[in-house]
């Protein structure tokens, strides 16, 4: 709660205060009450306000007069974004700071930024899109405030609980390779590419998207890529038809570092994965594998809706073909890099040449006349 004053020794108003259990003065530098009290009515509703948590700058250089050296919101997020190197991180970060610059346009200082505000961020992420999506969000916003914390009086992110997930009703499923042969049958170059890789190798979508020259050794067939997502190197044997398939689509004169499929490339790079996801899902309805959905939003912003069948259902045919040639459970989370805790401890070491001879036991999805 704030006072006006006078004081024997000035012809001044004065404002009195406490803040931090510490008594602070300030000349009002008005020698009429009724405009100390305006100034008076002006301080107590940035007191008021800095209680709610905001105007905590403002408040402060209100009482003292003194400036204070800030960073912009806006400042710190470049800064932040900037100081990753992890792609498939920084696509994330990328995405996370478009979103809280166009939620605060105004670009507060970092140390203003409140619990509200980013709890409301986060609210409305999650209005719009899943839970996980959400808890993204919260993900970087937690990794964006621990970087400046130094900067900040609190924390804005403390207490606010990560989001419950929906119950689905839809049971992720795995393609059946007669299945994938659908797909193959009316899929475009690049998606026959795709599904193959995916199906023989585990990769995901956006790994797909981003091979380069240099992954693939077309004269013995092996392609050799690090995932972007756990880091973990995948080298397999491909069978001849796909090597086949890959080699049509390898420009002349490409460089090792040129992308396979440029256009795809600069979707996944520009971290647009479901602009690919969304390619794919028509895929499938044209294969006769999915009926034709009814969107649960507008484009991007809105949920995504949950299918059985859907590009990493590629990953999951391929852990079961595995599991059903009888490939022990070791050996396939090697070939998908898909280890666990348990397995890393126990160190296991699997051998190429066991591996090759996993990929081997696969049905052939290339071959239209084939049957399982």
């Amino acid at each position: 709660m704030a006072w006006i004053y006078r004081r024997d020794n000035s012809g001044f108003w004065w404002i009195g205060t406490r803040a931090n259990g510490r008594l602070i003065s300030k000349s009002t530098g008005e020698t009429k009450e009724a405009k100390a009290k305006q100034q008076l009515a002006s301080l107590e509703s940035m007191e008021a306000a800095q209680r709610a948590g905001r105007l905590n700058r403002d408040f402060f250089e209100a009482l003292t007069g003194a400036h204070i050296e800030v960073n912009s919101l806006f400042d710190c997020l470049d800064t932040w974004l900037a100081e990753t190197t992890n792609l498939n991180t920084r696509r994330n970060y990328a995405s996370f700071t478009k979103q809280l610059k166009e939620a605060l346009p105004h670009n507060p200082a970092l140390l203003d930024i409140t619990h509200e505000q980013v709890r409301l961020f986060l609210a409305e992420i999650r209005a719009k899109k899943q839970a996980s999506t959400a808890n993204l969000g919260m993900a970087c916003a937690k990794a964006f405030f621990g970087r400046f914390k130094g900067s900040l009086r609190k924390d804005p992110t403390e207490g606010i609980p990560r989001f419950k997930r929906e119950a689905s009703s839809v049971k992720r499923e795995a393609f059946t390779p007669e299945q994938i042969r659908q797909v193959m049958a009316v899929a475009t170059p690049f998606w026959r590419c795709a599904s193959a890789i995916s199906f023989y190798s585990g990769l995901r979508l956006s790994d797909i998207a981003m091979l380069k020259a240099r992954h693939f050794n077309l004269g013995s067939g092996k392609l050799t890529v690090t995932t972007t997502k756990t880091g973990a190197e995948i080298c397999v044997q491909l069978p001849g038809a796909v090597v086949a398939m890959i080699r049509e689509q390898m420009r002349p004169g490409a460089m090792p570092d040129d992308y396979v499929w440029p256009e795809q490339a600069k979707h996944a790079e520009s971290g647009n994965v479901t602009n690919l996801s969304d390619q794919f899902a028509t895929l499938l309805i044209n294969a006769g594998l999915r009926e034709k959905r009814a969107s649960a939003g507008h484009g991007r912003s809105g949920r995504r809706n949950v299918n059985a069948l859907t590009f990493h259902s590629l990953r999951h045919a391929l852990v079961s073909a595995l599991a059903n040639a009888g490939v022990n459970q070791q050996t396939v989370k090697n070939i998908v890099g898909h280890a666990s805790d348990r397995i890393n401890d126990a160190y296991t070491h699997i051998g190429q040449d066991t591996m090759d001879r996993a990929v081997a036991l696969l049905p052939d999805i290339t071959n239209e006349e084939a049957k399982p």
